[in-house]
């Protein structure tokens, strides 16, 4: 579960930028908008980060996400081997060497957590992991990894710290401590390697791939994906495009025993294959029902729903963080549907969360989100960096209600007229 991100001095981020999780102490929604975790943190559910095009809503996403990748890559990474995808803020000189910084907040098993490390591309400056007491705010350093220091590596409120001291030989200067000791097995850093790693960010590809790659085996659909697809069946119906089934079959005697995915003819059996993925389409007026092939009778946005729909199931089933760059080729009220599943206790008990960007202003919609689900984009002009807020961090005027905002518009109405609230000048303060 996330908590808080921070990036510093990396794409279009110069100066450290925070995007938090954290519920403010506004009321609305509070059952099915925000998670209460059991030290009495508040926890929201979902948040939606709006702005223009190149304000830095991809790169806040990537940003995230180089934290799982780096600490997946750390795993095979040879000594010397160049860290890819470092990229230091380029409109700044004084930058161009200095290390890109990342810090996330988090829970895994209960448990919170600050994890963080400075990196350039040759080199993990600086590491790091924290553990928060039930009991206290203070957290607790678990381990630390400083090169600048005559003993770099330093370990304390840990189990067995011998162990990870010896473990510090098979480290290198280029890769991640924390994976280097789930790759020897240390186990107590299980839980958090694999909470950290899952914060990759969905990519939209291909139903069909989607269907046959991730959650198909060699015989059959497993049981666990199963339920996964049966969810995703369930919300495409839901939205009432007239879908009423989606079986799911696929025809394995295509396939020579020695099939690899190297054949020349791969493509031709994989695409009899897909044919026998059918929808089932049912009038109510008269109950009549047709089978209609998924890719070629459906529209994108209907694939991409259920594309989604799956991930979104499997996210669900062990409290994942959803994560989208722009929810592409889908209408604003589905995904107005997406952002109400992760709302509705029911379809969501394990309190998974979602995060996503958008440029849809129709989604910026204050019976949907709080405030404090509301974050915003913007590049300033002047140096080229990208700036990050929420929407709470306006103060409304004295008397003003959550009913007066037009988020959309970026207005106050009522008895205040039509006062701007975002961008040029207003008596709407930022705190």
């Amino acid at each position: 579960m996330l908590v808080e991100f921070s990036v510093e001095n990396y794409r279009s981020f110069k100066d450290k930028v925070t995007f938090s999780m954290l519920a403010s102490d506004d009321n609305s929604y509070e059952h099915s908008n925000v998670i209460s975790i059991a030290d009495g943190t508040r926890i929201l559910k979902s948040a939606v980060i709006y702005g223009a095009n190149a304000s830095g809503k991809s790169n806040l996403i990537y940003a995230l996400e180089f934290i799982s990748l780096l600490l997946y890559k750390s795993r095979k990474m040879n000594p010397g081997e160049p860290i890819e995808d470092v990229m230091p803020f380029k409109l700044c000189p004084e930058l161009k060497n200095k290390p890109s910084r990342f810090e996330v907040m988090f829970y895994s098993d209960g448990v919170k957590y600050v994890y963080g490390f400075a990196v350039t591309r040759t080199e993990v400056l600086e590491e790091y992991l924290h553990r928060f007491d039930s009991n206290s705010d203070e957290s607790l350093v678990m381990f630390s990894r400083d090169r600048s220091l005559d003993k770099e590596y330093e370990f304390v409120n840990v189990a067995k710290p011998d162990v990870l001291e010896y473990l510090c030989q098979f480290n290198a200067e280029n890769k991640l401590y924390l994976s280097t000791a789930v790759l020897f097995n240390y186990s107590d850093f299980n839980s958090i390697y694999n909470t950290l790693v899952d914060l990759e960010y969905f990519k939209y590809i291909a139903p069909y791939r989607a269907l046959r790659e991730g959650y198909f085996d060699k015989n059959t659909v497993s049981d666990t994906a199963r339920t996964w697809i049966e969810k995703a069946v369930k919300w495409v119906s839901a939205i009432d495009v007239g879908i009423s089934d989606i079986p799911i079959q696929e025809n394995r005697d295509l396939f020579e025993n020695d099939f690899t995915w190297g054949n020349d003819d791969y493509w031709d059996k994989y695409l009899k294959i897909l044919k026998t993925i059918d929808t089932i389409h049912t009038a109510q007026a008269t109950q009549y029902s047709a089978n209609f092939n998924f890719f070629g009778e459906e529209s994108l946005g209907t694939r991409n729903f259920f594309t989604t729909a799956i991930s979104i199931a499997e996210k669900m089933s062990r409290s994942g963080v959803f994560i989208a760059d722009e929810l592409v080729h889908m209408h604003t009220l589905l995904v107005q549907h997406i952002v109400g599943l992760f709302h509705n206790l029911n379809e969501n008990p394990n309190q998974s969360q979602m995060i996503f960007t958008t440029h849809d202003t129709n989604l910026l919609n204050s019976e949907i989100f709080r405030r404090d689900q509301i974050w915003f984009m913007e590049k300033n002009p002047d140096s080229g960096a990208s700036d990050l807020y929420s929407l709470y961090d306006y103060e409304l005027p004295e008397n003003a209600k959550e009913d007066d905002i037009d988020i959309e518009k970026g207005y106050l109405f009522g008895i205040y007229g039509a006062i701007p609230f975002l961008g040029g000048k207003s008596n709407v303060q930022k705190n």
